[in-house]
């Protein structure tokens, strides 16, 4: 049997003695790599921290881990990938084939497959149970999590304590996990297992730290090298050369040592330049570090350590020649290149070792995570869907083939091709639309059989519909309040900080209106405000489209990246940030030039700020509303014009206490898409829309519906 020898402080106390010979006790039947490991510790945590690590099931995997505690550039790779790999959601849906035909649909919230990503044990959310996979799997090349079936639960197994147990039919027979000598054995279908595939071993994971090995070695001797540097008093090696026999001088030469030393040895006293006499004469034994190319060796190693991890340079703070664009460039090579290779490939082992429990006959339950929320990916998303546009236009590819390639669910009806319609008598599109066979010559006859209809007459479902609006437009404005909420709230800290700073006081003092400038920083506030606003202006949009082909249940799907749509969202983030920001800043500033000018004191000049602030805080609510229901709107919009099937829309009139005569009379009215609702005497294109008076438009909860034709019979 193998044996450690420990070496403990001769100061402990019984207790801590007693906590070193419990953790002693453990590691009677561990395997070590070596027969005899002398070790000082100075706590019993330390000592089992050691232990864990010499008695892994897979020696190099702790060796790995130990450098990642180490070595600044394999903990900040590891850092990049694990905060990249975290931030997709993960999705699961439904696979099934209907009449020869595969389908996908989502899940319900409440589905066991959900609620395990979801909710995975006891201790961790699904971001910390992925954090440690990828942790594990960039380490040491595999990751583990154990399943528990009865409890519908996930937990982590740590790599460096997980042992494989070999089968001859079946290939693993098992899974054996080690602490500090006790062990557990687990069945193959109690383990979710993945790994960097490894040519080397049949069994065990190929880390990219093991690539990089000597490029880590090289990195943390040149580090240690720099440490002991330090350690050694930061001097050089070398010796004092005279011709003079100090033989017979043993005084003069103590006499020289200790002034040397007292006049440059010492790190507080490196770089001092040195006055050398008395036929004295420096001889350097080590070299320095320029002539050991030092800053290259380490520059080399770091960026052999990024290869390896498959990460660009620009994440290691490496800022040669870096700006925006090319930042934007790397990230999109991150994904492309490292993160979405690793993603599909643990959704293929989620699909197949974990999502196979769940499944019932017949089906497949998979796996997607949620990529189209990475910046770093939106521009190929927005090219990836219009080219789907124009395939699924052509005919040469289905609606649910085009959201199969982003990893979407399949839609009902969107296994049938679209055929384009360029050659159809123009006369006659509204005969095709209908589903009725085209007769030459008969224009009158088919425009007199197509009627336009409300989608919901009924009035119980008239409010159900309204009501269901006002939830989505609840939601929207209630975020955008507390961004607005939040944003005063820091611009108010922001001013009162600065108003009071020495120089703001002295340029006020003396009525320099330049004091302004340095009071609030209008520039950072606009791009917090356009960063800040952009998902919940994309989110409202993207609800309204999403509503429109639910209420005429149409195949397809709403395009948010549609060029049209992105510039009304442009347009709409820019005239919120001049409403917010410019306005707001422009009243604040004109308060504070009254003060200045009346040579108020600083309290009163801050009292100013505060009634601004306070304003626009008693207005957030009114300004969210008003801001989030046109983007709604033009959603709706937007959704009609994509649909290419609905060419009229119709007023819905909101069921409220406090609702306008006004817009109660417009319920029911009709018009084309790209017209205008008369309402209250003025035109709009849709409740709310920001061509109307105030007084007509805010706090307006009315709703839009699609309209398509109908046909008598």
């Amino acid at each position: 049997m193998e044996e450690i020898a420990v070496r403990v402080d001769d100061d402990l106390d019984r207790p801590r003695q007693s906590a070193y010979e419990t953790a002693l006790a453990h590691c009677e039947e561990a395997r070590l790599a070596d027969a005899l490991v002398p070790v000082k510790v100075k706590s019993a945590a330390a000592l089992l921290n050691l232990l864990n690590r010499q008695f892994s099931s897979q020696p190099y995997t702790s060796k790995f881990i130990y450098q990642h505690q180490l070595n600044i550039w394999v903990y900040r790779c590891v850092n990049v990938i694990v905060g990249a790999a975290i931030r997709p959601e993960p999705r699961q849906y439904r696979e099934f084939v209907s009449k020869g035909v595969l389908k996908s649909e989502a899940l319900p919230p409440d589905h066991q497959a959900v609620k395990i990503l979801q909710n995975p044990n006891a201790y961790d959310t699904w971001r910390d149970l992925a954090e440690k996979i990828w942790t594990s799997w960039e380490l040491t090349g595999m990751w583990f999590l154990l399943f528990d079936e009865r409890l519908n639960t996930l937990d982590h197994l740590r790599s460096d304590r997980m042992e494989i147990l070999p089968d001859n039919r079946k290939l693993i027979g098992g899974y054996r996990y080690s602490v500090v000598g006790q062990t557990q054995d687990f069945l193959p279908e109690e383990v979710v297992y993945g790994r960097h595939w490894n040519p080397d071993d049949d069994y065990y994971g190929l880390p990219p730290l093991k690539a990089a090995s000597n490029s880590i070695a090289s990195h943390m001797k040149a580090s240690e090298w720099n440490l002991n540097f330090f350690d050694n008093s930061a001097m050089l090696l070398g010796y004092l050369k005279s011709s003079y026999d100090f033989s017979n001088d043993k005084a003069l030469l103590e006499q020289i040592r200790s002034e040397w030393s007292e006049l440059y040895q010492g790190y507080s006293k490196f770089g001092k330049f040195a006055v050398l006499g008395g036929d004295l004469d420096w001889k350097p034994l080590s070299p320095t570090h320029t002539e050991m190319g030092f800053v290259a060796l380490l520059d080399r190693a770091r960026d052999e350590i990024a290869a390896a991890f498959g990460v660009p340079n620009i994440f290691m703070n490496v800022t040669e020649g870096m700006n925006y664009a090319n930042s934007r460039e790397h990230q999109s090579i991150l994904w492309q290149t490292k993160m979405i290779p690793q993603i599909k490939k643990l959704e293929a082992t989620l699909d197949k070792f974990l999502n196979s429990h769940f499944a019932d006959k017949g089906e497949r339950i998979v796996t997607l995570f949620d990529l189209t929320q990475i910046e770093a990916l939106r521009e190929g998303a927005v090219a990836e869907a219009e080219a789907s546009r124009v395939y699924t236009q052509s005919g040469q590819r289905t609606i649910n083939e085009a959201r199969a390639r982003r990893g979407e669910a399949s839609l009902d009806g969107g296994d049938v091709s679209l055929v384009p319609m360029s050659f159809v008598r123009l006369d006659q599109v509204g005969d095709v639309l209908a589903g009725l066979t085209p007769a030459t010559g008969q224009l009158s006859a088919s425009r007199a059989r197509v009627k336009r209809k409300s989608l919901i007459p009924d009035p119980a479902k008239r409010l159900a519909h309204w009501t269901e609006t006002k939830g989505i437009i609840t939601a929207g404005q209630n975020r955008m309040q507390r961004l607005i909420v939040a944003i005063v709230s820091d611009w108010r800290r922001e001013m009162l900080a600065n108003l009071n700073a020495d120089k703001s006081v002295k340029a006020i003092e003396t009525k320099a209106l330049s004091a302004l400038e340095i009071i609030f920083d209008l520039d950072a506030a606009t791009g917090m405000l356009k960063r800040l606003s952009k998902p919940i202006f994309e989110d409202s949009t993207k609800r309204g489209g999403d509503r429109v082909f639910a209420t005429a249940n149409l195949p397809g799907a709403f395009n948010l990246h549609d060029p049209n749509v992105d510039a009304k969202l442009r347009a709409a983030e820019q005239r919120f940030v001049n409403r917010i920001g410019d306005a707001n800043w422009n009243r604040v500033k004109d308060s504070l030039t009254e003060g200045i000018n009346n040579g108020e004191p600083i309290r009163d000049l801050a009292a100013r700020i505060e009634a601004e602030m306070d304003r626009i805080d008693s207005n957030a609510l009114t300004i969210a509303r008003t801001e989030v229901l046109p983007r709604y709107h033009e959603g709706q919009i937007e959704g009609m014009r994509q649909s290419g099937v609905i060419e009229q829309k119709e007023w819905l009139s909101a069921f409220a206490d406090d609702s306008r005569e006004e817009h109660m009379a417009a319920d029911g009215q009709l018009v084309g898409i790209d017209e205008s609702f008369l309402v209250g005497g003025e035109y709009l294109a849709y409740p709310g829309a920001p061509s109307g008076s105030a007084s007509n438009v805010i706090n307006c909860l009315c709703d839009v519906l699609p309209v398509v034709a109908g046909v008598e019979e």
